[in-house]
């Protein structure tokens, strides 16, 4: 399944910045994570939004990603970068 492997690309290469994840939990489509320091999940669904990324969000502080069988290793590789560039700051 090409969309479980972007996912899974997209969680590696969000785990590089200051977030929480469990690699271990991304085994299908679903890439879920937690915010550090109890940030806002809706503010950063809404940054990335701006940048044209689309995601949602799980409780307060968590954002999920999922991929779709019809999306491109390259978008999906952009959108990992943009999310691990906004965790950064």
């Amino acid at each position: 399944h090409e969309d479980h492997a972007n996912a899974r690309m997209m969680a590696e290469l969000i785990a590089e910045a200051p977030v929480d994840i469990d690699l271990d939990t991304v085994r299908t489509n679903i890439v879920i994570f937690t915010l550090r320091k109890s940030a806002d999940a809706e503010a950063f669904v809404a940054k990335l939004k701006q940048r044209g990324v689309l995601a949602g969000t799980v409780y307060r502080h968590g954002i999920r990603f999922v991929t779709h069988r019809d999306a491109e290793r390259s978008a999906c590789e952009e959108a990992a970068r943009i999310t691990a560039e906004l965790l950064r700051q």
